[in-house]
């Protein structure tokens, strides 16, 4: 009687599977309605996805009306069933008061939920929520345990963000090395931020020129994948012609590169080389246009500059 029975469930969960895949299927070719009426099938018959799923269909208005408080109904099923989505899902709509009375203690609450399931981008958000939200209690220590979790995990975003507090002491002994480990390890997950800053560290640290001529390749990675104060300190590199031979055109480049992607050093640097003829005609309006930029940014060696020019 037993083994008939095992069989019996094992025929469900295998038919359960198979609603969801349809609804995915659905929804991938437009019919969200369709998709609708297979996961709320699915999310009856116990599939954690089925309802994590019908939840964001409720949530977004997508082949149903939109219904916050019905949206929140399935996320949690989904979450009650230790699927992390679901609770990641409700950390949210309660830390923006989405459907709901605006509770970041709750919003903790289920956020943590999921990174004990291990959502690395759940354990990475409240790493972030102990150090930056100011309704929050700021906690170092929490900080470092969610940020190690979820680097462990696999978020490079949130090694690199560890990274950072080893580097300078904040909440935890400084500990250069370890920030070099943490850092290599965001770069090799191609975080531009996790680059930009072992290229910094191989810089000012008292290194060989090979390891200083590394700080440029990382630099120019992170540059190449986002980061535009890594253009300017490519720029930098050229134009000094420290671990490099000196190069006013490389170094306009990346200055332009650095100014255009928001870097306030990179709009001054690209200033100055327009003011001076650095590698390209002088030109004074198009000087002006950077120190401009940078300004507004908050430099004020640019806003010195723009007076002078004036």
């Amino acid at each position: 009687m037993k083994k008939v029975f095992f069989i019996i469930l094992f025929m469900v969960g295998i038919l359960n599977a198979d609603l969801f895949k349809d609804g995915v299927n659905a929804y991938n070719n437009g019919n969200k309605e369709k998709a609708f009426e297979l996961w709320e099938t699915s999310c009856y018959d116990g599939n954690s996805l089925g309802c994590n799923n019908l939840g964001f269909l409720y949530d977004e208005g997508k082949g149903v009306k939109k219904d916050k408080k019905k949206a929140i109904k399935y996320y949690s099923k989904a979450c009650s069933d230790g699927f992390a989505n679901g609770c990641n899902s409700l950390g949210f709509m309660y830390l923006n008061g989405n459907g709901v009375a605006q509770d970041k203690n709750n919003a903790i609450n289920f956020y943590s939920k999921a990174c004990d399931v291990d959502d690395a981008g759940s354990c990475g958000f409240l790493g972030s929520m102990y150090i930056n939200d100011t309704d929050v209690n700021q906690d170092f220590q929490k900080a470092v345990h969610f940020y190690t979790k979820a680097c462990d995990i696999g978020d490079v975003g949130s090694c690199n963000n560890l990274g950072l507090l080893y580097d300078n002491g904040t909440g935890v002994l400084e500990d250069k090395q370890k920030a070099i480990k943490l850092y290599s390890k965001a770069c090799e997950g191609d975080n531009a931020d996790g680059c930009y800053n072992l290229g910094i560290l191989y810089q000012a640290g008292n290194y060989t020129s090979i390891i200083k001529q590394k700080s440029l390749e990382l630099y120019l990675k992170s540059c190449h994948i986002g980061n535009a104060d890594a253009c300017n300190n490519v720029g930098g590199t050229y134009k000094r012609g420290s671990v490099v031979k000196k190069d006013y055109e490389k170094a306009l480049k990346y200055f332009v590169s650095a100014c255009e992607g928001g870097s306030v050093f990179g709009c001054y640097n690209l200033g100055v080389m327009y003011h001076k003829g650095e590698g390209v005609l002088q030109n004074k309006q198009d000087a002006i246009k950077a120190y401009n930029k940078a300004c507004q940014g908050g430099d004020s060696s640019s806003c010195d500059n723009l007076e002078l020019i004036n």
